[in-house]
């Protein structure tokens, strides 16, 4: 599932939200990033949020095969890519590895544009941290 959300206004989120990321051992970021963290606890769903003037609404899932080499993630760690990790991408830089969003397409209190993405994900596609 996809949607295009536009005119937004990205706060910090509410304490109550904010508490119970960190109960799931998860920092908040800001509303719309915390939110989708909150519907992959909560439901069991895997949710992506990208800004829509990095990722030029060209959103690509796909094996690495070698393609790319690394991704720097939300928290700042870079992570190698392995040949057979699902990552989704814009045609040029690597946007997200699995469910671990990447600082090439984060979402900011500035951004009044993203989409949101919601999806099936098998684990074993992804990174092991």
């Amino acid at each position: 599932m996809a949607i295009k959300l536009t005119g937004l206004q990205n706060k910090p989120s509410p304490i109550k939200l904010k508490r119970f990321l960190e109960l799931n051992g998860i920092n908040s970021i800001n509303t719309v990033v915390d939110l989708t963290n909150f519907i992959m606890l909560w439901y069991g769903i895997p949710s992506h949020a990208f800004d829509t003037q990095e990722s030029t609404d060209q959103l690509v899932w796909e094996i690495n095969n070698n393609k790319y080499k690394q991704i720097t993630t939300l928290d700042g760690t870079n992570l190698k890519l392995k040949k057979d990790n699902l990552i989704i991408t814009n045609n040029q830089k690597v946007l997200s590895l699995g469910m671990i969003g990447g600082q090439n397409c984060a979402i900011g209190f500035e951004d009044e544009r993203i989409d949101l993405r919601n999806g099936h994900l098998r684990s074993n596609s992804n990174q092991e941290r």
